[in-house]
């Protein structure tokens, strides 16, 4: 899940050309493979309305999706076809399971940090592609999700969130 502020919202004209142009081929290559967006404002999903949510197949976008860049769109949807992946690699109720109540719910989620962090990890990368942006503002963000509330603080220890994300991020 990745907010509209991260990746910014000045790109170049190349870069944002790029972005438009490989949005077009990942939203091309879900469609083939079965993957539906649909918007939470038209859908009977509302569970977190600010946020972009999969179940399953279907990603879950928000109300105001139509304002982000193509840059934002992309990073948000890289990240989102990681959890597809782990779907299928886990089916719906093991996934859901795992990331839902495996070993706690709130505090040592740890499936849901394992989970939340590879997507994001990917996210993060997706927006360095594009952006000369402070890496340290990525991993911030990526501590502040995993350790407060947007997943139920999903990990109680912020430095060692921030270490692995400083030593894969690069």
């Amino acid at each position: 899940m990745i907010t509209k502020p991260l990746a910014e919202r000045k790109l170049t004209m190349k870069n944002e050309k790029e972005a438009t142009t490989e949005l077009k081929l990942l939203l091309e290559d879900m469609a083939k493979r079965g993957i539906k967006i649909k918007n939470k404002a038209n859908s009977w999903f509302k569970l977190g309305p600010r946020f972009t949510t999969t179940l399953g197949k279907t990603i879950f976008v928000p109300k105001d999706w139509d304002t982000y860049s193509d840059l934002d769109k992309l990073s948000t949807l890289v990240h989102e076809n990681i959890h597809i992946h782990q779907y299928s690699k886990f089916t719906v109720p093991g996934f859901l399971f795992l990331y839902l109540l495996c070993f706690f719910p709130i505090g040592l989620a740890f499936f849901r940090y394992l989970f939340e962090r590879q997507a994001y990890l990917v996210g993060y990368k997706k927006i360095l592609e594009y952006r000369i942006t402070a890496k340290s503002m990525l991993i911030n963000n990526g501590v502040e999700q995993m350790c407060k509330g947007n997943y139920g603080y999903a990990w109680i220890f912020p430095k060692a969130v921030r270490k692995w994300f400083e030593k894969n991020l690069g």
